[in-house]
């Protein structure tokens, strides 16, 4: 065992809005609502560097956010992140356990959050890139292009585990005004470094359904089937990597195949199909809800 020593983190958190002016007062709600939900990040990037479930009144002694010069106008204040008396088991974790370790852990998976949830509002899809043996990984686009470097598998967890909370802070964004905006951000840094939530950011966490821009391929059949308009529900027999098991709405895309809907009832086909899905941004997760059949093979 190795004991670390007393550490922090110098950072300001801002809160702006009608709602938030020293000369109006401000308002507890949003103010408390957002200091929380930041509070409960620190602790999430703690818990998972820490490779703990949840919070103990010891770790509370050891992590903590302190406040210092509140100043008027909009609420800002200087938030500290201090972390004391930290045991650290002999094991190697991937993310160290420091206040600096634990800010940048949240500021990568808050970029990595916002490139997800950026992705799905357009429709498309991202993957991960394997760098090295250091368990990082490049994020890649549908062109290519990669848009985040040496990005650690924690930030990516981390993202997953705080998506609900950075939801929060967004439905605290208001359009008539009352808050305009919620940031953290790193003192002394030459560039912005940090978390910034405006009204552009808040309806990238609204949850939406859209068409998978490229097909899938599968075995099924159909099981019911409405001639009229082409429409039904057709059973997945084997699951695949893009299309689990299970029974799906469907329509074809030719309304003309009549044909083709005849042949496939009740018989065991292979399907082209693009999914229909539906993306959730509190979980990062995404369903299909329905398949547009492009062609039927033997």
């Amino acid at each position: 065992m190795e004991e670390v020593l007393t550490d922090q983190k110098e950072i300001t958190f801002r809160i702006a809005g009608n709602e938030l002016v020293s000369e109006e007062g401000y308002n507890l709600f949003y103010m408390i609502e957002s200091l929380d939900c930041f509070q409960t990040l620190v602790e999430k990037s703690y818990l998972l560097a820490g490779r703990k479930s949840h919070m103990t009144a010891g770790d509370r002694e050891q992590l903590k956010v302190k406040a210092f010069n509140i100043r008027e106008g909009s609420f800002v204040v200087d938030l500290v992140i201090c972390l004391r008396d930290v045991t650290v088991s002999i094991t190697p974790l991937v993310t160290a356990m420091d206040p600096d370790a634990l800010w940048e852990l949240l500021v990568k998976s808050y970029e990595y959050l916002k490139v997800v949830l950026r992705a799905r509002e357009k429709g498309e899809s991202i993957h991960m890139e394997i760098v090295d043996s250091t368990n990082a990984f490049n994020i890649v686009n549908t062109q290519g292009d990669v848009i985040i470097n040496n990005i650690s598998a924690d930030a990516i967890d981390l993202a997953k585990m705080t998506a609900p909370i950075y939801g929060k802070m967004a439905n605290l964004i208001s359009d008539d005004g009352k808050v305009d905006e919620i940031s953290v951000m790193e003192k002394l840094s030459d560039h912005d470094v940090g978390i910034k939530i405006n009204k552009e950011d808040k309806s990238l966490y609204k949850k939406r359904t859209f068409t998978d821009e490229d097909s899938c391929t599968f075995v099924g059949k159909i099981t019911t089937a409405n001639s009229y308009n082409s429409t039904g529900k057709i059973e997945v027999l084997e699951e695949t990597e893009e299309l689990p098991k299970g029974v799906y709405p469907y329509e074809f895309i030719d309304k003309e195949s009549d044909g083709l809907l005849r042949e496939s009832f009740t018989v065991k086909k292979k399907f082209v199909a693009l999914r229909k899905i539906t993306f959730n941004p509190a979980t990062l997760e995404e369903s299909v809800v329905s398949l547009r059949i492009v062609s039927v093979k033997d």
